[in-house]
């Protein structure tokens, strides 16, 4: 019997994240916030977030229960996954191990109220140890209304080297 692939969020501290498009989207974050807690969506304009466009994730935050529901989906990862995830409660996404991951990730984001950074590992039954499966994430909390946060910004940044293994744990699902 073969090994259930899983996946795992290492929370990071920002001087520990490689990803330069990662650290330029958190410069941007700060630049678009001001004075504010958390920005508002429209303070950002598509040419801002070109840079991002293909990995760039935006999630509603539903409150009372605390859920999420995937609004817009980057193309790059839209090809991995395949089409159907937007508009779906993370809960509902496909496999149920990477839903759960996101619930996560998500919750600790809008706990905190600050960007959360992390590393997103696969484990056994994705990729021979030898060759990591691993990539770097952003959430960033937005505020729309200026009173609560209602929709996280996520932006990944991942090697094309490992383009068809994300690809292959995602189809498994």
């Amino acid at each position: 019997m073969s090994e259930q692939p899983s996946v795992r969020a290492q929370r990071l501290v920002l001087g520990d994240v490689v990803s330069d498009r990662l650290h330029r989207l958190h410069r941007l974050w700060i630049a678009r916030r001001g004075g504010r807690r958390w920005p508002a969506y429209a303070d950002f304009s598509p040419d801002d977030l070109a840079f991002v466009d293909n990995t760039l994730t935006l999630v509603d935050v539903l409150h009372e229960p605390l859920n999420f529901r995937m609004r817009r989906i980057g193309p790059s990862i839209e090809e991995l996954r395949g089409p159907g995830d937007q508009g779906k409660l993370v809960d509902e996404l496909q496999p149920p191990v990477y839903g759960a991951l996101l619930r996560g990730t998500y919750t600790e984001t809008v706990n905190a109220a600050e960007p959360c950074f992390h590393l997103v590992q696969f484990l056994p039954g994705v990729r021979p140890a030898r060759f990591p499966l691993a990539y770097e994430r952003v959430i960033l909390p937005i505020s729309n209304r200026g009173v609560a946060i209602d929709m996280l910004m996520i932006a990944t940044d991942w090697s094309e080297a490992i383009t068809a293994d994300l690809r292959n744990f995602h189809e498994r699902g």
